[in-house]
């Protein structure tokens, strides 16, 4: 079977998100995941990424599975895995081609997590609250039987 870029780039997206989740990601990776698209956008690949590993945890959070995503969507990509993904904007892209295509592949795969950390930790913090809300009621109606 054929698959396309995009596929694969969601297929890793999905993969890294639901494992996040599992681990107990939430709103501050949730928050973050949401706001990088953007900032790679406006502020730019190696500018954005600088801005992440600045930060907490969940930010680089979400830079590693950034990286992780790229790597796994794209067999032929030429650059070294081990390496962070702000290490390869700034040391590795040998020049503006390979800057504007890693960050359009960053650009893909960001939206994609973002996609899937809106609708994966929603529904986890859903069922979490509805765990919680069911809990409530049922020890409420116990204390009325008393």
């Amino acid at each position: 079977m054929i698959t396309f870029h995009s596929q694969r780039i969601a297929r890793a997206a999905f993969q890294r998100v639901e494992n996040r989740v599992e681990r107990g990601a939430g709103d501050k990776y949730l928050s973050f995941a949401r706001a990088f698209p953007t900032l790679i956008h406006t502020s730019g690949l190696a500018q954005a990424s600088a801005f992440a590993l600045a930060k907490g945890a969940e930010k680089r959070d979400v830079l590693n599975d950034l990286a992780e995503v790229i790597n796994a969507a794209d067999p032929d990509w030429p650059f070294d895995s081990g390496s962070t993904l702000h290490e390869i904007a700034v040391h590795q892209a040998t020049g503006v081609r390979d800057y504007i295509r890693l960050t359009r592949h960053a650009l893909e795969a960001a939206t994609w997590i973002k996609r899937y950390a809106e609708a994966l930790i929603a529904k986890a913090d859903a069922t979490d609250s509805n765990a919680t809300a069911h809990a409530s009621v049922d020890a409420s109606s116990r204390s009325e039987d008393t």
